[in-house]
Protein backbone atom coordinates (compact mmCIF):
# COMPACT_ATOMS: atom_id res chain seq x y z
CA UNK A 1 0.00 0.00 0.00
CA UNK A 2 1.06 3.63 -0.60
CA UNK A 3 0.11 6.94 -0.10
CA UNK A 4 -1.03 9.29 -3.47
CA UNK A 5 -0.84 12.90 -2.74
CA UNK A 6 -2.56 15.43 -4.84
CA UNK A 7 -2.93 19.14 -4.95
CA UNK A 8 -6.08 19.57 -6.81
CA UNK A 9 -6.92 22.04 -9.32
CA UNK A 10 -9.63 22.93 -12.40
CA UNK A 11 -6.84 22.99 -14.88
CA UNK A 12 -4.02 21.48 -13.37
CA UNK A 13 -3.31 18.81 -10.70
CA UNK A 14 0.04 17.63 -8.77
CA UNK A 15 1.24 14.69 -8.06
CA UNK A 16 3.38 12.35 -5.44
CA UNK A 17 3.82 9.19 -3.69
CA UNK A 18 4.95 7.65 -0.56
CA UNK A 19 4.64 4.80 1.89
CA UNK A 20 4.11 4.75 5.49
CA UNK A 21 7.02 2.85 6.30
CA UNK A 22 9.92 5.61 4.79
CA UNK A 23 8.10 8.10 5.25
CA UNK A 24 9.23 10.36 2.06
CA UNK A 25 7.30 11.45 -0.66
CA UNK A 26 8.15 11.90 -4.05
CA UNK A 27 6.64 13.78 -6.97
CA UNK A 28 5.31 12.21 -10.06
CA UNK A 29 4.94 15.21 -11.69
CA UNK A 30 2.21 18.13 -12.64
CA UNK A 31 -0.71 16.86 -15.12
CA UNK A 32 -4.06 18.22 -17.07
CA UNK A 33 -6.90 17.76 -14.60
CA UNK A 34 -9.06 16.39 -17.25
CA UNK A 35 -6.46 13.43 -17.64
CA UNK A 36 -5.83 13.08 -14.59
CA UNK A 37 -7.89 9.72 -14.06
CA UNK A 38 -6.27 8.27 -16.58
CA UNK A 39 -3.42 9.02 -14.89
CA UNK A 40 -4.49 7.77 -11.73
CA UNK A 41 -5.56 4.65 -13.20
CA UNK A 42 -1.79 3.93 -13.99
CA UNK A 43 -0.15 4.75 -10.37
CA UNK A 44 -3.47 3.30 -8.17
CA UNK A 45 -2.64 -0.16 -6.77
CA UNK A 46 -5.45 -1.65 -4.27
CA UNK A 47 -5.79 -0.33 -0.86
CA UNK A 48 -3.82 2.74 -1.79
CA UNK A 49 -4.89 5.72 -0.05
CA UNK A 50 -5.31 9.38 -1.17
CA UNK A 51 -4.17 12.24 0.55
CA UNK A 52 -5.68 15.96 -0.92
CA UNK A 53 -4.75 19.09 -0.23
CA UNK A 54 -7.82 20.95 0.90
CA UNK A 55 -7.93 24.64 0.11
CA UNK A 56 -9.05 26.83 3.31
CA UNK A 57 -8.76 30.72 3.48
CA UNK A 58 -6.24 31.78 5.82
CA UNK A 59 -9.26 32.54 8.33
CA UNK A 60 -10.19 29.08 8.35
CA UNK A 61 -13.06 29.36 6.70
CA UNK A 62 -14.53 26.83 3.51
CA UNK A 63 -15.18 28.53 -0.48
CA UNK A 64 -16.09 27.66 -3.52
CA UNK A 65 -12.61 25.95 -4.20
CA UNK A 66 -12.92 23.97 -0.74
CA UNK A 67 -16.55 22.61 -2.13
CA UNK A 68 -14.68 22.47 -5.68
CA UNK A 69 -11.75 19.91 -4.11
CA UNK A 70 -14.06 17.97 -1.84
CA UNK A 71 -16.50 17.39 -5.35
CA UNK A 72 -13.44 15.73 -6.64
CA UNK A 73 -12.71 13.79 -3.67
CA UNK A 74 -15.99 12.48 -3.56
CA UNK A 75 -15.45 11.43 -6.87
CA UNK A 76 -12.01 9.77 -6.52
CA UNK A 77 -13.84 7.57 -3.35
CA UNK A 78 -16.57 6.37 -5.66
CA UNK A 79 -14.03 5.61 -8.38
CA UNK A 80 -11.35 3.24 -6.67
CA UNK A 81 -13.06 2.67 -3.99
CA UNK A 82 -10.62 3.63 -1.07
CA UNK A 83 -10.00 6.06 1.35
CA UNK A 84 -9.38 10.03 1.04
CA UNK A 85 -7.86 12.07 3.68
CA UNK A 86 -7.53 15.94 3.67
CA UNK A 87 -4.91 17.91 4.48
CA UNK A 88 -5.24 21.41 5.03
CA UNK A 89 -3.33 23.30 2.42
CA UNK A 90 -3.27 27.18 3.42
CA UNK A 91 0.95 27.14 4.05
CA UNK A 92 1.98 24.27 1.12
CA UNK A 93 1.32 26.22 -1.91
CA UNK A 94 3.43 29.37 -0.41
CA UNK A 95 6.03 26.98 0.55
CA UNK A 96 6.40 24.92 -2.06
CA UNK A 97 6.47 28.37 -4.54
CA UNK A 98 9.03 29.88 -2.51
CA UNK A 99 11.21 26.81 -2.27
CA UNK A 100 11.04 26.38 -6.17
CA UNK A 101 12.00 29.86 -7.02
CA UNK A 102 15.14 29.84 -5.51
CA UNK A 103 16.20 27.42 -7.47
CA UNK A 104 14.37 27.69 -10.78
CA UNK A 105 13.36 31.30 -12.82
CA UNK A 106 9.92 32.69 -11.40
CA UNK A 107 8.10 30.96 -14.66
CA UNK A 108 9.59 27.49 -14.26
CA UNK A 109 8.78 27.77 -10.33
CA UNK A 110 5.33 28.54 -11.22
CA UNK A 111 4.88 25.32 -13.51
CA UNK A 112 6.23 23.18 -11.25
CA UNK A 113 3.95 24.45 -7.90
CA UNK A 114 0.94 21.66 -8.36
CA UNK A 115 3.70 18.97 -8.03
CA UNK A 116 5.53 20.59 -5.23
CA UNK A 117 2.19 21.40 -3.53
CA UNK A 118 1.40 17.91 -3.56
CA UNK A 119 4.78 16.92 -2.37
CA UNK A 120 4.51 19.13 0.60
CA UNK A 121 1.30 17.75 1.17
CA UNK A 122 1.89 14.20 1.13
CA UNK A 123 4.76 14.87 3.42
CA UNK A 124 2.97 16.50 5.80
CA UNK A 125 0.64 13.70 6.84
CA UNK A 126 3.37 11.08 6.54
CA UNK A 127 5.29 12.97 8.68
CA UNK A 128 1.86 13.10 11.12
CA UNK A 129 -1.03 11.21 9.89
CA UNK A 130 -3.11 12.54 12.86
CA UNK A 131 -3.62 16.08 11.20
CA UNK A 132 -5.08 14.40 8.18
CA UNK A 133 -9.26 14.61 8.25
CA UNK A 134 -10.59 11.50 6.86
CA UNK A 135 -13.70 11.85 4.12
CA UNK A 136 -16.52 10.79 5.30
CA UNK A 137 -19.82 10.15 4.11
CA UNK A 138 -22.86 11.04 6.61
CA UNK A 139 -26.25 10.44 6.31
CA UNK A 140 -28.43 13.37 6.83
CA UNK A 141 -31.57 13.21 9.95
CA UNK A 142 -34.96 13.87 8.93
CA UNK A 143 -36.44 15.69 11.16
CA UNK A 144 -39.86 16.69 12.64
CA UNK A 145 -40.96 19.87 11.53
CA UNK A 146 -39.99 23.08 14.53
CA UNK A 147 -41.98 26.19 15.26
CA UNK A 148 -38.49 28.16 15.81
CA UNK A 149 -36.42 29.46 13.43
CA UNK A 150 -33.45 30.51 15.55
CA UNK A 151 -31.80 27.24 15.11
CA UNK A 152 -28.13 25.97 14.99
CA UNK A 153 -27.17 22.92 13.49
CA UNK A 154 -24.05 21.52 14.59
CA UNK A 155 -21.69 19.33 11.84
CA UNK A 156 -25.10 17.73 11.06
CA UNK A 157 -26.91 17.21 8.23
CA UNK A 158 -30.47 17.88 8.50
CA UNK A 159 -32.87 16.74 5.36
CA UNK A 160 -35.65 19.12 6.07
CA UNK A 161 -34.83 21.86 3.50
CA UNK A 162 -37.09 24.44 5.32
CA UNK A 163 -35.34 23.77 8.79
CA UNK A 164 -31.62 23.94 7.27
CA UNK A 165 -32.70 27.31 5.17
CA UNK A 166 -33.83 28.82 8.21
CA UNK A 167 -30.97 27.98 10.48
CA UNK A 168 -27.08 28.62 11.05
CA UNK A 169 -24.90 25.94 9.90
CA UNK A 170 -21.81 25.39 11.69
CA UNK A 171 -20.18 22.91 9.53
CA UNK A 172 -16.17 22.11 10.17
CA UNK A 173 -17.18 18.75 8.98
CA UNK A 174 -15.78 19.09 4.97
CA UNK A 175 -18.93 16.43 4.00
CA UNK A 176 -21.13 18.32 6.17
CA UNK A 177 -20.07 21.64 4.25
CA UNK A 178 -20.19 20.22 1.02
CA UNK A 179 -23.49 18.66 1.21
CA UNK A 180 -25.06 21.97 2.42
CA UNK A 181 -23.09 23.84 -0.09
CA UNK A 182 -24.20 21.35 -2.99
CA UNK A 183 -27.82 22.80 -1.85
CA UNK A 184 -26.58 26.40 -2.06
CA UNK A 185 -26.70 27.16 1.57
CA UNK A 186 -24.49 29.10 3.80
CA UNK A 187 -22.12 27.51 6.22
CA UNK A 188 -19.79 28.62 8.55
CA UNK A 189 -16.74 27.00 10.26
CA UNK A 190 -16.07 29.85 12.70
CA UNK A 191 -18.02 30.45 16.17
CA UNK A 192 -17.63 33.95 15.78
CA UNK A 193 -20.00 34.08 12.61
CA UNK A 194 -22.69 32.57 15.07
CA UNK A 195 -25.14 33.83 17.75
CA UNK A 196 -24.20 34.27 20.94
CA UNK A 197 -27.77 31.90 21.47
CA UNK A 198 -30.13 29.45 20.11
CA UNK A 199 -33.75 28.42 20.86
CA UNK A 200 -32.69 24.84 19.37
CA UNK A 201 -29.11 23.28 18.34
CA UNK A 202 -28.63 20.06 16.31
CA UNK A 203 -25.80 18.23 17.09
CA UNK A 204 -24.30 14.74 17.40
CA UNK A 205 -21.84 16.22 20.25
CA UNK A 206 -21.53 18.72 23.22
CA UNK A 207 -21.03 22.38 21.84
CA UNK A 208 -20.48 25.59 24.29
CA UNK A 209 -22.99 28.03 22.89
CA UNK A 210 -26.01 28.99 24.90
CA UNK A 211 -29.04 27.13 23.82
CA UNK A 212 -33.23 26.85 25.32
CA UNK A 213 -32.88 23.27 23.98
CA UNK A 214 -30.11 20.81 22.96
CA UNK A 215 -31.53 18.08 21.01
CA UNK A 216 -28.60 15.07 20.55
CA UNK A 217 -28.44 13.22 16.93
CA UNK A 218 -27.49 9.42 17.29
Amino acid sequence: MKYIGLDYGLSKTGIATGDAVLKIATIKGTFETKFLFKELNKIYKDKDIFVVGLPISMSGRYSKQTFETIDFCLKLKNNFNTDVVLMDERLTTRQSYSLTKNFLNSKKAKKAKDQNSALFILQMFLDNPNIGINLNIKNPYKIEELDSTNILINDVIIKNSNIYNNSDILAKDPYVFWWYYKRNKTSTTLFEDLKNEYDVIFTELDIQIKYKKIIFLR
